[in-house]
């Protein structure tokens, strides 16, 4: 798909959108839950995305209070092996051990430059320095660093990830791709502004389409059944062939 398709059918998509889930200025759908004191809120919106990823908004909200709810602090939740964390989550949450792993290599990532969990400092960066730091720390995704420079820093990102990008294809604005193609193509074709209402109405729109669309299957054809005339023929010809055998010996 050209450039120019990809534009004109994001345009009707969120035509409709608008339409069915009204105006989204913020990312109400996919909001961090409720700040916890004396925790930093940028690191909280990191812990959140990284349950977003692959996983629906209302999965992340609990999974977040969960592990929010029992750690101090962050530099707790850095130390906790991937093991403990998934058993915090649940093991059925999708991705668990791999999410619980990248999230740890992150945290721990921080500690070694900044000796602390915290992302406070990205406050005194370009926003285009801030997305490269998010992009270099042992253990990110794409979603996760494209989500945290969109909301927490307002940057030109388009957050992807597979259950969103199985959306897009589906309605057919863009091709089966890996999502951080389609995360690069979305962000040229989006003017600037229009990447924080998009993402917002493209999470309300999977919050309510449930689960990701399912790749459609071929059945394969059913195996004729041999007619009792076949059967019967073929019943002969293997006498006749154990006769000749017989005679032969």
């Amino acid at each position: 798909m050209s450039q120019e398709d990809v534009q004109k059918a994001l345009k009707k998509l969120v035509t409709r959108l608008r339409k069915e889930h009204g105006d989204a200025p913020t990312p109400d759908p996919a909001a961090t839950p409720e700040p916890v004191d004396g925790l930093d809120p940028m690191a909280q919106s990191l812990v959140y995305a990284f349950m977003l990823w692959e996983a629906s908004a209302e999965q992340a909200r609990v999974a977040t209070a969960k592990l929010l709810s029992d750690i101090v602090d962050l530099n707790e939740l850095r130390v906790c092996l991937p093991s403990e964390t998934v058993a915090l989550i649940g093991s059925r949450y999708p991705r668990a051990i791999e999410r619980c792993e990248r999230l740890r290599r992150v945290l721990n990532a921080l500690w070694q430059v900044e000796h602390q969990v915290t992302l406070e400092h990205l406050t005194d960066m370009s926003k285009r320095n801030a997305r490269t730091y998010l992009d270099e720390l042992d253990g990110m995704t794409p979603f996760v660093s494209a989500r945290l420079a969109l909301v927490t820093q307002d940057a030109h990102a388009a957050p992807m990830d597979e259950r969103l990008t199985a959306l897009l294809v589906g309605e057919g604005v863009v091709e089966a791709e890996e999502s951080e193609k389609v995360s690069s193509k979305l962000e040229r074709v989006l003017r600037a502004g229009e990447a924080m209402e998009f993402y917002t109405l493209l999470e309300r729109w999977s919050a309510s389409s449930g689960d990701a669309p399912a790749q459609k299957t071929t059945k394969k054809p059913a195996a004729k059944k041999k007619s009792k005339s076949t059967k019967k023929t073929a019943k002969k010809q293997a006498k006749g062939a154990s006769a000749k055998r017989g005679e032969a010996s």
